[in-house]
């Protein structure tokens, strides 16, 4: 509508306003657009579906300003330049709070780094640590987690390690830091039990299922569960452990191609999964000319 009226306005060549209007429509959208980039939110984007209507809005109300100004009256000019200053005000508005998100992601990304610092740093000082442990690296691990138990870094660090107690992941698996709860069910030592309890408890629901999609340890009746429940091929079918009906279900139904591509590199691969994939490739919604030629090659060694 906006357009609409500079449209007839300039086919009528009537220019009053014209330059302010366009500048401040311009710097509302060009602002905007900025304010919102600078943001790390998920639903940030969402900004961009409201940012034309803002700028028109603000666009109109300055064409508005600028031909009032321009009429008889003691007081025009002034509510003319009162109104215009109020056009400026989500472009305004918009550097002030991209210029605000800009440096809180400054300072958060700063935080990220000197966490991975000493995270990198716990890791050098576990290298070392470990290397003489020998045969007791689980006692020594174990040992190491107790007694730096509030160091997040070093928690991190040791849980992405092999030679962690099953008894301790249970623990750790429990704890109310997410970030330390996720890495204890993803290391490889985390029992079917502890997997089953953390799927069981959903803190929050669904936090932990790519996680457990994925473990060689998770049940079959949750690995069932999830599969059902949402969408998580890509980690189930990098599982080793995944049960063949589960297999057969992603190798037929997966229009992934990603996922297509994860089945055709597992060790158990034969000429049924195969089959099965092949037919999963056909229904894909982004058809690979370079799966296709993978599956002709694999099936000459596959299906003789």
């Amino acid at each position: 509508m906006y357009f609409g009226i500079l449209l007839r306005l300039a086919l009528r060549k009537e220019h009053r306003g014209f330059a302010p209007s366009l500048a401040i429509a311009t710097a509302t959208m060009v602002a905007g657009a900025w304010g919102i980039m600078q943001s790390r939110g998920s639903t940030a984007g969402i900004g961009f579906i409201f940012l034309p209507m803002w700028a028109a809005g603000a666009g109109g109300t300055a064409l508005w300003a600028a031909r009032l100004g321009q009429q008889p009256g003691p007081h025009t000019r002034l509510i003319s330049a009162a109104i215009l200053a109020a056009s400026l005000v989500p472009a305004a508005s918009s550097v002030v709070v991209g210029v605000r998100e800009g440096t809180k992601n400054t300072a958060s990304d700063a935080a990220q780094a000197e966490r991975d610092r000493r995270t990198q740093e716990a890791r050098a000082w576990l290298d070392r640590e470990l290397g003489t442990a020998g045969s007791a690296t689980t006692d020594t691990l174990d040992r190491l987690i107790r007694a730096r138990r509030t160091d997040r870094e070093f928690l991190i660090a040791a849980l992405d390690r092999d030679g962690v107690s099953a008894a301790l992941l249970d623990t750790l698996a429990g704890s109310p830091d997410m970030g330390i709860a996720l890495h204890a069910v993803r290391n490889r030592g985390a029992s079917s039990g502890t997997l089953e309890r953390v799927y069981r408890t959903g803190r929050p629901a669904g936090y932990f299922h790519d996680a457990l999609a994925g473990h060689p340890n998770t049940p079959t009746d949750v690995l069932r569960a999830i599969r059902s429940g949402a969408s998580h091929d890509i980690w189930l079918a990098e599982n080793p452990a995944l049960p063949s009906d589960l297999l057969q279900q992603i190798a037929r139904t997966s229009m992934d191609v990603h996922v297509l591509r994860v089945l055709l590199r597992r060790r158990s691969l034969d000429c049924a999964l195969l089959t099965d994939v092949a037919s999963g490739a056909l229904m894909s919604r982004s058809p690979d000319e370079g799966l296709a030629t993978h599956l002709s090659q694999l099936r000459g060694v596959h299906c003789p």
